[in-house]
C-alpha cells in the first residue's frame, strides 16, 4: 500500500536492516576485535594485538581475551601479568587452555612441581590433551624419569605432536637405536617440520655409531645430547661411558661440564679432581676446572686454571676468551681488551671470537674502533648473521658513522624477531630525525623483549621522543 506516494516497505526495509545491524554490533565488534588480536599476535605485534583483546574485553568479559593476552605475556618472559590473565581465564572457565598457561608459567619461574601438578590437572578434563602430555613428557626427561617421560611423549606422538617424537626418538636411542631411527625417519617425513634437518642429522649420526663398542656407544650418545640441550640424558650416558671403560677421559671431562650445567657443584669438583689426576696434560680439564672456580666467585683460582690450559695448548682460542671473561668480571679492562684480541688472533676464521670481541667493546663502549674492526671482521666472515650486522651498526651509530642505519636495517631484516637490533635502529631513526620510523623500532623492540633489558630501554627512549 502506498499512502500519498510515501514507499512505506522501504522505510520499513530501512528500519529493520538498521535493527538488526545494531543487535549485532556488539557480537559482530567483538568476533572483530579477537581477528584482529589473533592477526597483530601472529605477527608478534603484542602491544597492538593486547590492546585489541582488552578493548573485547570491555565489550564482554570471556575467556579467550584473557588466554591470549596471558600467552603474550608468557612469550614476553612477563610471568607475573602472563599468570594474572591465566588465573582469570581459569575462573570464567576452569578448563584446560588456562591450565596450560598456567603450568608453563609455574616451569618458566622454576617451579617444576606446580607445573607438573597443573598438566596433570589438564590430563584429567581432557586425557587426550596432545600438549599436556607432550609439556608433560620434557620435564620428565628432565627430571631423569625415563619410563615416565617414555609414555607421555608415546601419547604426545600418538595423538598427533610431531615434536614429540622427535624428543622420543632422543630418548630411545640410549637402549634402542632402530626405535629412535624409525621416529626421527617419521620427523624427516612430517610436512613442514622443524625438527626434519635436527632428525636427518640424527639419523647419520646414529648410523656413524653402529658396531661401536658399549663405552664409545654411551660416550658417543652423551656429546649428542649435550648438542641437543639434555644435559640428564647426556650425563646419564657420559657417566656409563666412564664407568665401562675409565680410559674415557674425555666423557669424563664432558661429564664435569654437564654437571656443572646442572648446579652439581661437589659432584663437578669430584669428577673434574679425578678427571685432572688421570690426563694432567688435558687443557680441557683445566678450561672446565677454570669455568667452575668463575662460578662459584674463585676469579683468581680460575684464571690459575685458565693459565694452565694455554701452558699446555698456547693455540686455544676458547681459553683466551674465557681469560678475557674473568678479567672483564674483575672490571680489570684492559686485560679483558688483551686476552680477547688474543683470541681472534688464535682463530680468526671463528666468526663467534670476533662477536665476542666487539660485544666487550661495544658493550662497555671502551675503545670504539676496535669493537668496528671486530663488527667489521664479523660480517666479512659471515654476511647472513644478523648479529654480526646489529653489532656492525651500533658500533657505526656510536662513532656516528652514516652508514649505522644500513648496517642496522640490514641487522632487522637478517633477525626480524631481535629486540637488540630493532631498539638500536630506533636509536639510529631518531639520530637522522626521523621519528616516526624511530617509534615504530622502539614498539618492535617492546614487543620482542623477552628479558626486559631492552623493552625497558626502548619505553625511556620513546617518552624521550615523545618530549622533543
Amino acid at each position: 500500500m502506498r499512502l500519498l506516494g510515501f514507499p512505506w516497505r522501504t522505510v520499513l526495509l530501512a528500519v529493520f536492516v538498521a535493527f538488526v545491524v545494531a543487535t549485532l554490533q556488539g557480537p559482530l565488534r567483538l568476533a572483530w576485535l579477537l581477528h584482529q588480536g589473533a592477526c597483530f599476535e601472529a605477527h608478534k605485534e603484542y602491544a597492538k594485538a593486547i590492546a585489541a583483546y582488552e578493548q573485547a574485553l570491555e565489550l564482554r568479559s570471556q575467556v579467550t581475551s584473557h588466554l591470549r593476552i596471558g600467552e603474550i605475556y608468557l612469550a614476553q618472559g612477563r610471568y607475573e601479568l602472563a599468570e594474572e590473565e591465566f588465573q582469570e581465564a581459569y575462573r570464567l572457565d576452569p578448563r584446560e587452555e588456562a591450565l596450560l598457561g598456567l603450568g608453563s608459567v609455574a616451569a618458566a619461574t622454576g617451579d617444576e612441581e606446580e607445573a607438573i601438578e597443573r598438566w596433570m590437572e589438564v590430563l584429567t578434563l581432557d586425557e587426550t590433551n596432545v600438549e599436556a602430555h607432550y609439556r608433560l613428557g620434557r620435564a620428565y626427561l628432565g627430571r631423569s624419569q625415563w619410563s615416565s617421560s617414555q609414555e607421555e611423549l608415546e601419547k604426545a606422538a600418538r595423538y598427533g605432536e610431531g615434536e614429540a617424537r622427535f624428543y622420543l626418538g632422543l630418548l630411545l636411542a640410549r637402549e634402542d637405536q632402530g626405535s629412535a631411527v624409525a621416529y626421527f625417519e617419521e620427523v624427516v617425513r612430517g610436512e613442514g617440520s622443524a625438527f626434519a634437518r635436527q632428525a636427518s642429522d640424527l639419523i647419520s649420526a646414529l648410523e656413524g655409531l653402529k658396531g661401536a663398542k658399549e663405552a664409545d656407544l654411551a660416550a658417543g650418545l652423551g656429546h649428542i645430547y649435550l648438542r641437543y640441550g639434555l644435559p640428564t640424558l647426556a650425563r646419564e650416558e657420559l657417566a656409563r661411558a666412564v664407568s665401562l671403560d675409565p680410559e674415557q677421559h674425555l666423557a669424563r671431562s664432558y661429564l664435569g661440564y654437564v654437571l656443572w650445567s646442572l648446579g652439581e657443584y661437589e659432584e663437578v669438583s669430584k669428577v673434574l679432581r679425578q678427571a685432572l689426576r688421570l690426563q694432567p696434560e688435558s687443557a680441557l680439564n683445566h678450561l672446565f676446572r677454570g669455568i667452575l672456580d668463575r662460578s662459584q666467585g674463585r676469579l683468581v683460582a680460575a684464571l690459575v686454571e685458565f693459565e694452565k690450559g694455554l701452558e699446555l695448548d698456547p693455540e686455544n682460542a676458547a681459553i683466551c676468551a674465557e681469560m678475557a671473561s674473568t678479567y672483564l668480571e674483575k672490571r680489570e679492562y684492559l686485560a679483558a681488551r688483551e686476552w680477547y684480541r688474543a683470541a681472534v688472533e688464535r682463530a680468526p676464521g671463528e666468526v663467534e671470537f670476533h662477536l665476542l670481541r666487539a660485544g666487550f667493546h661495544l658493550e662497555h663502549l671502551l675503545w670504539l674502533e676496535d669493537g668496528l674492526a671486530a663488527a667489521q671482521m664479523a660480517v666479512a666472515l659471515d654476511p647472513q648473521s644478523g648479529v654480526a650486522h646489529d653489532l656492525l651498526g651500533w658500533a657505526q651509530y656510536l662513532l656516528r658513522r652514516p652508514e649505522a642505519r644500513a648496517s642496522l636495517e640490514k641487522a632487522v631484516a637478517l633477525e626480524p624477531e631481535s629486540a637488540r637490533a630493532h631498539y638500536h635502529l630506533g636509536l639510529a631513526y631518531a639520530q637522522e630525525g626521523l621519528k616516526d620510523m624511530a617509534r615504530w623500532a622502539y614498539k618492535r623492540a617492546i614487543d620482542l623483549d623477552n628479558e626486559g633489558l631492552y623493552r625497558e630501554r626502548a619505553q625511556k627512549a620513546l617518552k624521550e621522543l615523545a618530549s622533543k
